[in-house]
């Protein structure tokens, strides 16, 4: 599992208010309108307020303690599997949002300081750029072009992809693993479509219910 730095705290089920302040960070259930009815979780934090959409066949769970012990609250897995079969034999797929830091002030530090710290952790990894992931935005905007780098050769039993999404104050950092290269490219089109349906609602907000 990639190195979390950034931790996320439930919400309710209430419907979310934004306010010019900031709160802890937090991910809130909410059922979106979207044409396949993909369930959606809205992410708020310091410096944050976004939304994901589970891909077509994934379960979003905001309530594992298993990833909540690492400060992660959105956590992807297929509808055929639990959450521990899918960590254990297949594939997860989770978002961490981090602020940005010293060295760190753009996806493309943050991906050069990502690699660095983890190739000291594992000196036989394999680190390669992939393609860029285009999402969507309003039709008076560009879509925006989120670089991915892949981590491969086994790190620490998984072989992972992450999506770097910068805003103004944070980077989203969309992850999958899976337990073989194998799982990795076969369920990274869903990886796709998860780093698609994100959207960017605002920065300095406070949650009221």
């Amino acid at each position: 599992m990639r190195l979390l730095r950034a931790m996320m705290l439930i919400c309710a089920l209430a419907p979310c208010m934004l306010y010019a302040q900031q709160p802890p960070s937090s991910i809130s259930p909410e059922k979106q309108a979207k044409p396949d009815d993909m369930p959606c979780g809205m992410i708020y934090g310091k410096d944050h307020f976004l939304s994901v959409c589970a891909p077509a066949g994934w379960v979003l769970d905001n309530d594992n303690p298993e990833m909540a012990k690492n400060g992660v609250f959105a956590t992807f897995y297929r509808t055929e599997f639990t959450f521990r079969e899918a960590m254990a034999q297949h594939t997860i797929m989770y978002v961490n949002v981090v602020p940005k830091g010293k060295g760190e002030q753009s996806a493309s530090e943050m991906m050069r300081s990502d690699a660095a710290r983890t190739k000291q952790e594992s000196p036989n990894l394999v680190i390669e750029q992939a393609k860029p992931i285009l999402v969507p935005t309003d039709k008076n905007t560009p879509a925006i072009q989120v670089p991915v780098q892949r981590f491969l050769n086994d790190y620490h039993g998984a072989y992972e992809a992450v999506a770097y999404v910068e805003n103004d104050k944070t980077i989203a950092m969309i992850v999958i693993s899976s337990v073989s290269n194998d799982l990795l490219n076969r369920d990274y089109a869903d990886f796709v479509r998860l780093v698609q349906s994100y959207r960017f609602i605002g920065s300095n907000v406070t949650v009221q219910h």
